[in-house]
C-alpha cells in the first residue's frame, strides 16, 4: 500500500473512532441530570425509585478524582494522618470505586437505587468523557449530578444550593450510601475526626438522612471507622 493511500485509510479509521466517541458522549449526556434543574415529573420519578429501594440512595463523591489533570495520589497526603504506606496499599480501591459506579450505570434504572454523583463543575466535561470511554452507549441508568465547590466536596456556597437543599429534603431518602474520594480519618480517644471531600458531602447529606459508608471510600473506609468506634452521623467532622 502506497504511503498516501495508507495515510488515507488511517485517517478514515481515526474519523470513525472520533465519530463513535462523539456518539458515546451524546448518549451519556442524555443520562445525566443536574439535580438542581430537574422538573417536577423527574422528581416524582426519583421519589418512586427511592421508595422501591426502601429509602437507599447511592452517592459517589469525586469518583474520577485522580484521572483529572494535575491530580496525583501524593497530593492527597496533605492533611492526612495515616500509617506509613496506607495510600499506596489501598490504591486498588481507586479502580474499585470506578468499577462500582460503571456497574451501576450498566443496569436499568428501575433495578437500582437512584445514583448521585458529586462533582466539581470544572471537571464535568472530563467526567462525561470518562463515562463515554468506559460505558458509552451501554449506559442504561441515570445520574443525578450535584455540583460541589472547587477543590472540595461542599455544596454550601453553590448558587443552586437552595434548590438542591429543597430537593434533598423532599427526596424521602432513609440512607445515603457513600463511595468516592478522598476520606481521611484522624483518631483520638474520644472520637474519629473526618476530613477531605467525602466528609464534606457527609456534612451536607446527614441533615437529610443517615449516612452509610461503603467499603469503597479512599483511602479510609467503614472498617477503619468501626475499628476506632466512629459513628459518622454524630461525631465531629473536620472542616478541611
Amino acid at each position: 500500500m502506497e504511503g498516501a493511500e495508507s495515510n488515507e485509510v488511517y485517517e478514515r479509521i481515526l474519523d470513525k473512532k472520533r465519530e463513535g466517541h462523539e456518539n458515546a458522549v451524546e448518549e451519556v449526556k442524555k443520562k445525566i441530570f443536574r439535580f438542581s434543574e430537574i422538573g417536577d415529573d423527574k422528581m416524582v420519578e426519583l421519589k418512586e425509585r427511592v421508595k422501591r429501594s426502601e429509602g437507599e440512595v447511592k452517592v459517589f463523591v469525586h469518583p474520577f478524582y485522580l484521572e483529572y489533570p494535575l491530580k496525583e495520589p501524593r497530593k492527597m497526603q496533605e492533611g492526612f494522618q495515616y500509617t506509613s504506606g496506607i495510600l499506596k496499599s489501598r490504591e486498588y480501591k481507586i479502580d474499585g470505586i470506578k468499577k462500582s459506579l460503571i456497574d451501576l450505570l450498566r443496569r436499568d434504572k428501575k433495578d437500582t437505587p437512584p445514583v448521585f454523583l458529586f462533582e466539581e463543575e470544572i471537571y464535568t466535561v472530563q467526567m462525561i468523557e470518562i463515562l463515554a470511554e468506559e460505558i458509552g452507549e451501554n449506559m442504561r441508568n441515570e445520574v443525578m449530578l450535584v455540583q460541589t465547590n472547587f477543590g472540595n466536596g461542599y455544596v454550601g456556597s453553590n448558587e443552586n444550593e437552595p434548590k438542591i437543599h429543597e430537593r434533598f429534603s423532599d427526596l424521602g431518602a432513609k440512607a445515603f450510601q457513600i463511595s468516592g474520594m478522598a476520606l481521611s480519618m484522624e483518631f483520638s480517644q474520644d472520637y474519629v475526626h473526618y476530613g477531605q471531600c467525602v466528609s464534606h458531602a457527609i456534612r451536607y447529606l446527614r441533615e437529610f438522612a443517615p449516612i452509610q459508608l461503603s467499603g469503597l471510600t479512599y483511602p479510609y473506609d467503614r472498617l477503619d471507622d468501626k475499628k476506632h468506634g466512629g459513628d459518622i452521623p454524630q461525631d465531629p467532622l473536620s472542616n478541611k
